[in-house]
């Protein structure tokens, strides 16, 4: 099969996963809004107090260390190089890794098991009793699952990104239909979890049957190899690291607002991040869909130039994305929280500026975040990471006795902003990237969105949403403008035809995977 042909069989890949992944996204935040109050009116708050504590527990037992993205990329690599045996050989390897973090999670969970009455001693003696059976539940599906973690990262590789995507789509559908149905026949709590635990598996069983039946991987499971033992441990450190150091810069922050601002404003800050939440997952949903492309490019010919090229285009794409959502949440953020949360929480739209800003500005970074992914270089993002963090802390230790929440998001806002200068940098130096041009490129198409915004937040001061009515009709509003400038201003001749021939192709019968 030709390189050209390849490509084009991998960019409608990526636009089938990329649309299954935003529709899979959409009814994660529906039913984020509408079906969990009706789950928590069910079942009390104190039993989904409980689940949500298991399920907490077990997310830090059961930690992968960073095997899961260094699986992507060494399997997109092999795959490059079309070395089956090697990717043979590899994925063993990785399942051995998973089953052995596996062993010590279960013995970390029993010696807790032993310990949990002293642990939470707070809980009554009805609910530690609730607790104990939830625990056993949660942790022993998730010792059975872990190992399975390896799917997503062959799936990811293989660039089966529709049957990723929709396992995620239909797991939560799934999982929504049982526990709505055992709810309304007398089920509680352990009902909530034995259908979160079947949805789980049915997921493993369709994306076991996708690799081991659609790709075929034979996996060699004798031998152990030290030496790509120690590559995967090498870039799997600098991967932990990275991802420690990113949930820290937000994961401490609401014990910083309540240790110096109190338990109002940490509520007022933590409104405003679960907005944020809602926006990192819209303009993320293509996260890892690039990696195998991304490899070949870095492979094959004119490397650096064939990445540059798709480095704008899909960092103009995500600007476009970033730019809806900032427009839409700067022209009616504050009423949506009002309509949402309650008149109290309008505090929260500042904080939630601030935070979007950070999150999403230098979202167009992807490509070239994926490529230094790819080449191995995660020591400098890590650190780049753990210092952005530390600047946050800082900041946000000082910026809150004074600002409360609106110091909290703007240190954030800050952290977020200089680590991405520096990614700027780092992209410069390890890739070679043209950092001028691809800011020119990308970025100019920011001032017609930031003129619109100020057009559209003048219109809309003349009328005030009271109810999700008013909003939906100032939503499609917003939209439509959006559209409208992205067309006449915006978007090139080339994006357009882009554009047109992707969707023309992702429709067309008997297209074949």
């Amino acid at each position: 099969m030709g390189s050209n042909e390849t490509e084009k069989k991998s960019n409608l890949r990526i636009l089938k996963g990329s649309m299954v992944s935003y529709l899979a996204l959409a009814v994660n935040i529906g039913s984020g809004i509408v079906y969990t109050p009706w789950m928590i009116r069910q079942i009390g708050d104190s039993n989904y107090g409980l689940y949500t504590l298991a399920v907490s527990l077990i997310s830090i037992l059961m930690v992968d260390f960073g095997i899961g993205e260094a699986l992507s990329r060494f399997a997109a690599q092999y795959r490059a190089k079309q070395d089956e045996n090697g990717l043979s050989r590899f994925v063993g390897l990785v399942y051995k890794l998973y089953i052995g973090i596996d062993l010590l999670a279960l013995c970390a969970s029993a010696i807790i098991f032993i310990f949990l009455r002293t642990i939470y001693a707070s809980l009554t003696a009805e609910e530690f009793a609730s607790f104990r059976i939830v625990y056993v539940m949660v942790v022993g599906y998730n010792l059975f699952a872990f190992p399975f973690t390896a799917l997503n990262g062959i799936l990811n590789a293989f660039e089966e990104f529709v049957a990723l995507k929709a396992s995620e789509l239909l797991t939560r559908i799934f999982t929504i239909l049982l526990v709505i149905i055992a709810l309304t026949h007398g089920g509680g709590l352990y009902a909530l979890v034995l259908a979160n635990i079947v949805s789980g598996g049915a997921a493993i069983v369709f994306k076991w049957w996708v690799v081991h039946r659609k790709i075929r991987l034979h996996i060699v499971w004798k031998g152990f190899d030290k030496k790509l033992l120690l590559e995967i441990f090498s870039f799997s450190v600098w991967a932990t690291v990275s991802s420690i150091a990113a949930t820290f810069s937000t994961g401490l922050m609401p014990s910083i607002v309540a240790a110096v601002a109190g338990a109002v404003e940490t509520a007022i800050y933590g409104a405003a991040t679960t907005l944020n939440g809602y926006a990192y997952l819209l303009t993320n949903a293509v996260s890892g869909l690039f990696l195998p492309k991304v490899t070949r490019i870095l492979n094959g010919e004119n490397a650096m130039e064939r990445l540059t090229e798709l480095g704008i285009r899909v960092g103009r794409i995500l600007l476009g994305i970033s730019a809806v959502i900032l427009i839409g949440f700067f022209c009616i953020g504050e009423e949506f929280f009002a309509v949402w949360m309650g008149e109290t929480y309008r505090r929260a739209y500042p904080c939630a500026c601030f935070l979007l800003v950070g999150e999403l500005a230098f979202n167009p970074f992807h490509i070239f975040l994926t490529a230094m992914t790819a080449q191995g270089y995660l020591r400098p993002i890590a650190l780049n990471r753990v210092g952005g963090t530390l600047v946050i802390l800082l900041c946000g230790g000082l910026l809150t006795i004074r600002f409360g929440a609106v110091g909290a998001a703007g240190a954030i806002c800050v952290g977020y902003l200089l680590r991405s200068v520096v990614n700027l940098v780092l992209f410069r130096k390890y890739l070679g990237v043209d950092v001028l041009a691809f800011v020119r490129s990308v970025y100019s198409m920011a001032i017609p969105y930031v003129l619109l915004t100020m057009l559209l937040m003048w219109m809309m001061s003349f009328y005030t949403a009271q109810n999700w009515l008013g909003l939906a009709v100032k939503a499609l509003g917003i939209v439509a403008a959006f559209a409208v400038t992205s067309v006449l201003f915006v978007l090139t001749a080339e994006e357009k035809q882009f554009f047109r021939a992707e969707v023309q192709a992702l429709f067309k019968k008997g297209e074949a995977e």
